[in-house]
């Protein structure tokens, strides 16, 4: 089941004709290349739905470790709200591509559904038979050409080279949520004054995302050192190994 926030939105959706991009990840906290696949796909369709799942298969959600679900979908509105009507925004309890598929095509019976994912994603989407297997689920020609859609028609952002279409800026494949996570931390430790708040972060995420962050405690427990590398040039932020 998909929950859009607010409400209202699912009418808005249910009216959309074209193309409607589809981005599910836990965006904890959304930061700049979320942003710029955003504007990728709005170049591309009509609208773009952003979903954060309800369940994590490998991952373990922890608050302050994570951000709550409402905390996240505060921050999205604080980056997408000047342009509301073609970003809307939405918590799923459906996490399986092939299935979403259905879902969302319920939701905007009129549209063309497509997905923006990252290369790591599309990699683990390609093997959704093994999940649904896991899951006791039906996997049969349905599926198959349900997935066949799915991979065939998404926009794919690779960190290590071009994606799919995408000429993706360099200073952007450095940039994750979990080495946003991890910086936070580093800071809240040490007391950081807000100056130093914007020098490390706003190259990562939005300056309103990075006040949320600091004002909320966010991301605020069990670091010990800043990310080993020194900010570089065209970042304007701490840089390290992003983890997907």
């Amino acid at each position: 089941m998909i929950t859009c926030s607010p409400a209202r939105e699912a009418e808005a959706l249910h009216a959309l004709r074209g193309t409607l991009w589809v981005m599910l990840g836990s965006f904890d906290p959304v930061h700049r290349a979320h942003q710029w696949l955003v504007d990728q796909a709005l170049a591309r369709g009509e609208a773009a739905l952003l979903l954060i799942p309800a369940l994590h298969f490998e991952k373990r959600v922890r608050f302050p470790h994570n951000a709550t679900f409402s905390m996240r979908l505060a921050m999205l509105r604080q980056v997408f709200s000047p342009r509301r009507g073609p970003v809307h925004l939405g918590v799923t309890e459906e996490v399986l591509f092939v299935r979403l598929l259905g879902e969302v095509q319920a939701l905007a019976p009129a549209a063309r559904v497509r997905f923006v994912m990252g290369r790591d994603t599309w990699d683990k989407a390609r093997d959704s038979e093994a999940y649904f297997r896991r899951l006791g689920l039906r996997w049969g020609e349905e599926q198959v050409t349900a997935l066949e859609r799915v991979l065939g028609e998404a926009l794919v952002f690779d960190r290590r080279a071009m994606g799919q279409g995408l000429a993706v800026p360099g200073m952007l494949r450095r940039i994750s949520s979990t080495l946003v996570r991890r910086t936070a931390r580093v800071l809240h430790r040490r007391g950081a004054p807000a100056k130093e708040w914007r020098s490390a972060m706003e190259g990562m995420v939005h300056g309103p995302t990075v006040r949320f962050i600091r004002e909320h405690g966010l991301y605020g427990e069990g670091a010990a050192q800043l990310p080993s590398s020194p900010p570089g040039p065209d970042a304007g932020a701490y840089n390290g190994t992003p983890t997907p």
